[in-house]
């Protein structure tokens, strides 16, 4: 994500408005000794935002859930890729990791449920790579999570 500051002429003396420029793409082992990393990618990616401090919170939880919930299913030695997308109006993370089926985690499950606390909109889904030289092929899992922010700056 490139940020861009520009002078907010309606905001009054020195005052910065920061403009986002394009997502951030992340991508780590699907393992859970890296969650502590996406963490900070999250929390750090809202604070430049100019998040509130709630939404900081949030967003850094609902991430921190949504790995958690999709790394059971990850094959093993694969990636686990996350794409953070904010602007002036939400938060959203694009979650995908590489599974040998297409099974969702459990809608009732606490990360789920903490989930929908969380976040406005949630979506689970899974496509099918197809079938390779090397075998029937494996699915892309793929959780996102929108968060509506609040008021910039508080």
């Amino acid at each position: 994500m490139v940020m861009v500051p520009e002078l907010d002429p309606g905001g009054g003396p020195g005052a910065v408005r920061v403009q986002q420029q394009a997502p951030v793409d992340l991508r780590l082992p699907a393992d859970q000794h890296y969650l502590p990393v996406v963490r900070a990618v999250a929390t750090r990616v809202a604070m430049v935002a100019d998040c509130s401090v709630d939404d900081v919170s949030d967003f850094a939880l609902a991430v921190d859930e949504v790995c958690a919930s999709l790394l059971p299913s990850a094959l093993a030695d694969s990636a686990l890729s996350c794409r953070f997308d904010i602007n002036d109006t939400r938060a959203c993370v694009e979650v995908t990791v590489v599974a040998e089926n297409g099974t969702l985690p459990p809608e009732d499950s606490l990360g789920m449920q903490i989930l929908a606390t969380l976040a406005d909109s949630v979506h689970t889904g899974a496509a099918h790579e197809g079938p390779t030289d090397d075998g029937p092929g494996n699915w892309l899992v793929t959780t996102t999570v929108i968060k509506r922010r609040g008021p910039v700056g508080r």
